[in-house]
Protein backbone atom coordinates (compact mmCIF):
# COMPACT_ATOMS: atom_id res chain seq x y z
CA UNK A 1 0.00 0.00 0.00
CA UNK A 2 1.40 3.37 -0.90
CA UNK A 3 1.98 6.02 1.71
CA UNK A 4 -0.83 8.27 0.32
CA UNK A 5 -3.35 5.43 0.43
CA UNK A 6 -2.32 4.54 3.98
CA UNK A 7 -2.79 8.15 5.14
CA UNK A 8 -6.19 8.44 3.38
CA UNK A 9 -7.34 5.12 4.84
CA UNK A 10 -6.24 6.22 8.34
CA UNK A 11 -8.17 9.49 8.02
CA UNK A 12 -11.34 7.66 7.00
CA UNK A 13 -11.03 5.35 10.00
CA UNK A 14 -10.55 8.34 12.33
CA UNK A 15 -13.68 10.02 10.97
CA UNK A 16 -15.82 6.93 11.55
CA UNK A 17 -14.30 6.32 14.98
CA UNK A 18 -15.23 9.86 16.03
CA UNK A 19 -18.94 9.48 15.13
CA UNK A 20 -21.23 9.24 18.13
CA UNK A 21 -24.12 6.85 18.03
CA UNK A 22 -27.47 8.21 19.16
CA UNK A 23 -29.80 6.26 21.39
CA UNK A 24 -33.39 5.94 20.25
CA UNK A 25 -35.22 6.30 23.56
CA UNK A 26 -38.58 7.14 21.98
CA UNK A 27 -39.16 3.86 20.14
CA UNK A 28 -39.51 2.00 23.44
CA UNK A 29 -42.58 4.10 24.30
CA UNK A 30 -44.57 3.67 21.07
CA UNK A 31 -47.93 1.96 21.48
CA UNK A 32 -51.40 2.30 22.91
CA UNK A 33 -51.81 2.25 26.69
CA UNK A 34 -55.13 1.39 28.31
CA UNK A 35 -55.87 2.60 31.82
CA UNK A 36 -55.65 0.21 34.70
CA UNK A 37 -58.50 0.16 37.19
CA UNK A 38 -58.78 3.73 38.46
CA UNK A 39 -55.86 4.86 36.29
CA UNK A 40 -57.80 6.75 33.63
CA UNK A 41 -58.30 10.09 35.25
CA UNK A 42 -58.43 13.40 33.50
CA UNK A 43 -60.53 16.14 32.06
CA UNK A 44 -64.08 15.16 33.09
CA UNK A 45 -62.60 11.70 33.91
CA UNK A 46 -62.82 10.71 30.22
CA UNK A 47 -59.21 9.81 29.41
CA UNK A 48 -58.90 6.01 29.44
CA UNK A 49 -56.35 5.53 26.65
CA UNK A 50 -53.10 7.18 25.61
CA UNK A 51 -51.62 6.53 22.19
CA UNK A 52 -47.89 7.27 21.94
CA UNK A 53 -46.09 8.03 18.67
CA UNK A 54 -42.42 8.80 18.09
CA UNK A 55 -41.54 12.23 16.69
CA UNK A 56 -37.79 11.56 16.76
CA UNK A 57 -35.29 9.75 19.01
CA UNK A 58 -36.05 11.99 22.00
CA UNK A 59 -39.54 13.43 21.39
CA UNK A 60 -43.00 11.86 21.65
CA UNK A 61 -46.56 12.77 20.65
CA UNK A 62 -49.26 11.71 23.13
CA UNK A 63 -52.90 11.40 22.06
CA UNK A 64 -55.13 11.53 25.15
CA UNK A 65 -58.23 9.55 24.19
CA UNK A 66 -61.51 8.19 25.39
CA UNK A 67 -62.01 4.78 23.85
CA UNK A 68 -65.28 2.87 23.89
CA UNK A 69 -65.19 -0.16 21.58
CA UNK A 70 -64.23 1.07 18.12
CA UNK A 71 -65.15 4.69 18.93
CA UNK A 72 -62.07 6.74 19.90
CA UNK A 73 -62.30 10.46 20.72
CA UNK A 74 -59.06 12.43 21.13
CA UNK A 75 -59.33 15.22 23.71
CA UNK A 76 -55.78 16.53 23.63
CA UNK A 77 -52.62 15.92 21.59
CA UNK A 78 -49.34 16.72 23.33
CA UNK A 79 -46.99 17.26 20.38
CA UNK A 80 -43.64 17.79 22.06
CA UNK A 81 -43.03 15.51 25.05
CA UNK A 82 -39.25 15.60 25.55
CA UNK A 83 -37.47 12.52 26.90
CA UNK A 84 -34.59 12.89 29.35
CA UNK A 85 -33.73 9.20 29.03
CA UNK A 86 -35.36 5.87 28.15
CA UNK A 87 -37.80 5.97 31.08
CA UNK A 88 -38.73 9.61 31.82
CA UNK A 89 -39.79 12.76 30.07
CA UNK A 90 -41.29 16.22 30.57
CA UNK A 91 -44.39 17.96 29.27
CA UNK A 92 -44.22 21.71 28.70
CA UNK A 93 -46.34 23.05 25.85
CA UNK A 94 -49.60 24.60 24.72
CA UNK A 95 -52.23 22.83 22.68
CA UNK A 96 -55.95 22.96 22.03
CA UNK A 97 -58.24 20.72 24.03
CA UNK A 98 -61.57 19.33 22.89
CA UNK A 99 -64.31 21.29 24.67
CA UNK A 100 -62.20 24.37 25.50
CA UNK A 101 -62.35 27.57 23.47
CA UNK A 102 -58.71 28.54 23.90
CA UNK A 103 -55.39 26.65 23.91
CA UNK A 104 -54.22 25.33 27.24
CA UNK A 105 -50.68 25.37 28.64
CA UNK A 106 -49.62 21.96 29.96
CA UNK A 107 -46.79 21.00 32.31
CA UNK A 108 -46.00 17.61 33.78
CA UNK A 109 -44.03 14.42 33.48
CA UNK A 110 -44.22 10.96 31.96
CA UNK A 111 -42.57 7.73 33.02
CA UNK A 112 -42.22 4.33 31.36
CA UNK A 113 -42.28 1.63 34.03
CA UNK A 114 -41.09 -1.93 33.29
CA UNK A 115 -41.25 -1.21 29.55
CA UNK A 116 -45.05 -1.57 29.29
CA UNK A 117 -46.67 0.80 31.81
CA UNK A 118 -47.18 4.53 31.18
CA UNK A 119 -47.53 6.95 34.07
CA UNK A 120 -48.42 10.55 33.26
CA UNK A 121 -48.98 13.47 35.61
CA UNK A 122 -50.04 16.58 33.74
CA UNK A 123 -51.71 19.85 34.67
CA UNK A 124 -53.01 22.47 32.32
CA UNK A 125 -54.78 25.79 32.35
CA UNK A 126 -56.52 27.53 29.46
CA UNK A 127 -55.26 30.89 28.27
CA UNK A 128 -57.88 32.76 30.33
CA UNK A 129 -56.75 30.98 33.49
CA UNK A 130 -60.34 30.01 34.19
CA UNK A 131 -60.29 26.29 33.46
CA UNK A 132 -57.75 24.15 35.31
CA UNK A 133 -57.23 20.74 33.73
CA UNK A 134 -55.67 17.68 35.31
CA UNK A 135 -54.58 14.60 33.36
CA UNK A 136 -53.22 11.82 35.52
CA UNK A 137 -52.93 8.51 33.75
CA UNK A 138 -51.64 5.05 34.65
CA UNK A 139 -52.03 2.40 31.97
CA UNK A 140 -50.57 -0.72 30.42
CA UNK A 141 -49.59 -1.38 26.78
Amino acid sequence: MSRKNLIAFSLVILVFAGCKKTTDNASKWVGTYTSSSGGGLGYNNFINQVQVEESNDFTLRLFLNNSSGTNVVTYTVLQNVVLQNATSGTISESDSTNGLHSPAAYTGSVALISGDTLKMICAGVDSTGATPISYNFYGVK
